[in-house]
């Protein structure tokens, strides 16, 4: 009898330990694989947990930085390209990256920002964000309103 209350104590400790690892459930923007992509869907939603206590900006851009767990989505950033520091300038969060964002071009680099804002600006007093590397400005302000999505399978059900 002991050693069940033990080992329930122990099995209730650990399971409360637990949700304050978790936290608060947050979507962050990721780019669709290549061989995935179906139609036009180029990026989809991936919830990751931010940890109770932890900034809110830190953690989020932790999440972008960090290796997306679903095998179909692919992480915005190039390894070489990640966040490095971020600073909130009224309601623009900039960010500063490594020298790989700046070799971003074409598709790549519009997803990416894409990503990047669509994450970013939904944290608490985020409007846009801009993105720097070795202090040239390479993403100029850019918020919600400006990703412009378009649901090609809806369209197409409609025609």
């Amino acid at each position: 009898m002991r050693k069940s209350a033990a080992l329930l104590l122990a099995l209730l400790l650990a399971l409360c330990a637990g949700c304050s690892v978790w936290g608060e459930p947050w979507d962050i923007c990721r780019v669709v694989a290549p061989h995935y992509r179906e139609g036009a869907e180029l990026v989809r939603f991936e919830t990751v947990n931010v940890p109770e206590g932890a900034g809110m900006i830190d953690a989020l851009i932790e999440a972008l930085n960090s290796p997306t767990e679903d095998p179909e989505l692919q992480n915005p950033l190039p390894e070489d390209g990640k966040i490095l520091d971020w600073r909130l300038s009224g309601t623009v969060l900039e960010l500063s990256a490594g020298e790989g964002y700046a070799l971003l071009a074409g598709l790549d680099k519009t997803l990416c920002d894409c990503c990047l804002a669509l994450t970013l600006c939904g944290a608490e007093g985020v409007e846009a964000i801009s993105v720097s590397v070795n202090g040239a400005l390479v993403t100029p302000e850019l918020g919600e309103r400006d990703i412009v999505v378009y649901d090609a399978a809806s369209d197409a059900a409609e025609g």
